[in-house]
C-alpha cells in the first residue's frame, strides 16, 4: 500500500476499452509517480501480531524540477495455519503452511515541458508459500516433526515468537509437521516504459510498452514443476477533443482511437500444446456531455491466433433529474479467453475450452445530498448479464479439480451502497442480491451467494480515530453440481488508530483486530480462513 498512490474501479464489461477478462469490470492500480509540490517525501510501515506474523515497507519519493521520482520495499512473513482440514481431500496434509511475501519498485519520470512526460517503472514482486500436495487422498501416517523436518527448529522460534507477540486467547493451535512442505513460489518482474503528450490543445498522445516475465516453481507429490510465461504489451492511444463548430456545439465531445498488440510465451518443465498467442487490437470511443446528458460509446476488434476476430462493444446514457438525482442505463458485450494453464496445465486442464462471451444490462439511480457539515451518497445499481461458456471448476469426490464451460448462464442482481460521513462520522455500505444461474442444468453458479454485504462505520475522536467492519455473505456451493455446500457467514472486526506529530513527521500507532468471533467459514471448500487475529505496528510519513 506504501507505493499506491489511487486504486480506480470500473463495474460492468468493459472489453471494449480493456480487452479480454473485462467480463465483470477492472481495477486499475495506480502507483506513485513522485510528489510535485515538495522535494522529498517519505513513509513507512511495520506491524507485527498472531501466528508470528510481521511486515513492514518503507517508500520515498521526490521532486527534481523535470523529474520526478519514487522507490519502495517491502515484505510480510508469517508462519501460517494449517491450509486444509478435511483428512478426505486427496491434498490433505495436516501441517503448518506459512508464507513470506517481498517486493521492490522504483520509478522515473522525466517532464521538459508541461505538454511531455516520460516515465520508465520497475516492480519485482516474490511469494513463497507453502501448500498441502503429495499426502494422497486420507492423508498419511503422522511423523516427528524434529525427526524429519528441516525447519523444525524455526518451527520452535515462530512458537516463542507467538508467545511474545501474541494474546493468549489469539495463539495458533498447536503445530503438527509432516515431512517437508511443499511450496508454490511466484517471481514477477515488470518493466514499462510510457510517454503522455499534448501535441495541440485539442489533440493528447499515450503510448505505452510493458515487458513482463512470471516465473512460477511449485512441487507436489514428490517432483518440482517450474513454468515461465513472458508478456509483451505495445499500445498507442489518441484522443482528440472535436469541436464541431458554432452550429454543432452540441455534438462537441473527445474521441479515442487506439491499437494494442499483447505476446504471450509460456515455457517450462511440461510442453504444452500451445505455448504461445498474440494478440492484436483496434479500439474506438467517443465521450459527449451537453446539458444534464452524458454519452459513451465504444468499440473493439481483438484479434488471435487462436480464435480469431473477438469484436465488444458498449453504450452507456447518463441523465441529472436534479443536481442531486442522476440516473444512467448501459449495455456492453465481452469476452475472456481461457488462459493457458486452463487450457494445458498438468492433471487439471480442459484443451476443449471455449472463450467466453457476454452481455450486460445495467441501470442505476444515485442521489447525492449535501449538509452543513456532511455528505451522503446513495447509489442503486441494477444488472442482467447472459454469458455464453462461462469457464467454471468442477471437482470430484476427492476435491481433484478442473475447468468446464457452462453452456448458457444468467447472471441477475441488485446493488444497494451508501457512502457518506457526518462531522466526525463516516459509514461506508454496500448490499449485493444476485441471482447466478446455470440455465442448462438449473444449478447455482459456484461460489456466487445470493446475498453478500459489508458495512464501515469509523469516528474521529481528536487525535484518535476507531472503525468497526463487517462482512457478510450467504451459503453458496463449492462446484458446478451444486454437490458441494458451503455456509454462510457473518465477520467482525475493528481497528483503532493514534496520529501522533513529532518533530515533522507523523505517527500513526494502530491496532487490528480481525474476526472478532472467531467465525471458521471458507472461500473455497476445504480451505481454512485465518481466525481471529491482531496485528500492532506504527506508520509515519515525513
Amino acid at each position: 500500500l506504501s507505493v499506491i498512490e489511487r486504486i480506480e474501479i470500473v463495474r460492468g464489461a468493459a472489453s471494449s476499452l480493456y480487452g479480454a477478462d473485462a467480463l465483470g469490470g477492472v481495477i486499475q492500480i495506480f502507483t506513485k509517480r513522485g510528489n510535485t509540490q515538495q522535494k522529498f517525501s517519505g513513509n513507512a510501515e511495520l506491524a507485527c501480531g498472531s501466528r508470528g506474523t510481521c511486515k513492514g515497507d518503507i517508500a520515498a519519493s521526490g521532486n527534481l524540477g523535470v523529474a520526478l521520482w519514487s522507490i519502495g520495499l517491502g515484505g510480510e512473513e508469517s508462519s501460517g495455519q494449517n491450509a486444509i482440514t478435511n483428512p478426505v481431500n486427496y491434498d490433505y496434509n495436516p501441517d503448518i503452511d506459512g508464507y513470506r511475501n517481498t517486493y521492490q519498485t522504483a520509478m522515473l519520470s522525466w517532464r521538459p515541458s508541461d505538454d511531455h512526460r516520460v516515465t520508465f517503472s520497475f516492480f519485482r514482486d516474490q511469494q513463497k508459500a507453502d501448500i498441502d500436495a503429495g499426502l494422497g487422498a486420507g492423508g498419511g501416517s503422522l511423523v516427528s516433526p524434529a525427526a524429519t523436518h528441516p525447519d523444525a527448529g524455526k518451527d520452535a522460534e515462530r512458537n516463542l515468537y507467538d508467545r511474545l507477540f501474541t494474546l493468549p486467547f489469539l495463539r495458533g493451535r498447536q503445530k503438527v509437521t509432516i515431512g517437508a512442505d511443499d511450496y508454490s513460489e511466484t517471481v514477477l518482474r515488470q518493466s514499462n516504459l510510457s510517454g503522455n503528450h499534448r501535441l495541440t490543445d485539442s489533440w493528447t498522445v499515450n503510448w505505452q510498452a510493458t515487458l513482463r516475465d512470471n516465473q512460477l516453481t511449485s512441487t507436489g507429490y514428490g517432483n518440482q514443476y517450474r513454468y515461465n510465461t513472458r508478456g509483451k504489451e505495445f499500445s498507442v492511444h489518441n484522443t482528440v477533443s472535436l469541436d464541431w463548430g458554432d452550429a454543432l456545439q452540441s455534438l462537441n465531445g473527445d474521441l479515442l482511437v487506439g491499437a494494442e498488440y499483447r505476446s504471450e510465451k509460456v515455457t517450462g518443465t511440461v510442453v504444452y500444446d500451445e505455448d504461445q498467442r498474440d494478440t492484436a487490437s483496434v479500439l474506438m470511443a467517443y465521450r459527449w456531455q451537453h446539458g444534464a446528458h452524458s454519452v459513451f460509446t465504444s468499440g473493439r476488434i481483438d484479434h488471435t491466433e487462436q480464435y480469431g476476430n473477438k469484436p465488444t462493444g458498449g453504450f452507456q446514457y447518463g441523465y441529472e433529474l436534479t443536481p442531486n438525482w442522476k440516473v444512467a442505463a448501459g449495455i456492453a458485450t465481452a469476452f475472456k479467453a481461457p488462459t493457458f494453464n486452463d487450457l494445458y496445465y498438468p492433471n487439471y486442464a480442459n484443451p476443449y475450452l471455449l472463450p467466453e462471451k457476454s452481455t450486460s444490462f445495467e441501470a442505476s439511480v444515485s442521489h447525492t445530498r449535501a449538509f452543513e457539515k456532511g455528505r451522503i451518497l446513495f447509489k442503486t445499481t441494477a444488472w442482467h448479464t447472459r454469458v455464453r461458456d462461462l469457464i467454471v471448476i468442477q471437482c470430484d469426490a476427492l476435491y481433484k479439480c478442473f475447468p468446464e464451460n457452462v453452456n448458457r448462464a444468467k447472471i441477475s442482481g441488485v446493488n444497494f451502497s451508501v457512502d457518506g460521513y457526518w462531522q466526525d462520522y463516516t459509514s461506508v455500505l454496500s448490499l449485493d442480491w444476485q441471482h447466478a444461474k446455470d440455465e442448462t442444468t438449473g444449478n447455482t453458479l459456484p461460489r456466487r451467494a445470493k446475498l453478500h454485504g459489508s458495512a464501515t462505520f469509523g469516528k474521529t475522536w481528536g487525535e484518535f480515530y476507531t472503525a468497526v467492519n463487517t462482512t457478510f455473505s450467504g451459503r453458496r456451493f463449492d462446484d458446478a453440481m451444486n454437490a458441494r455446500q458451503m455456509g454462510g457467514y457473518g465477520i467482525v472486526s475493528f481497528v483503532a488508530e493514534w496520529r501522533q506529530p513529532v518533530a515533522g513527521t507523523t505517527l500513526i500507532w494502530f491496532a487490528k483486530l480481525n474476526n472478532i468471533f472467531d467465525k471458521k467459514y471458507e472461500l473455497a471448500a476445504d480451505y481454512q480462513t485465518e481466525g481471529r487475529s491482531l496485528m500492532t505496528g506504527v506508520r509515519g510519513s515525513w
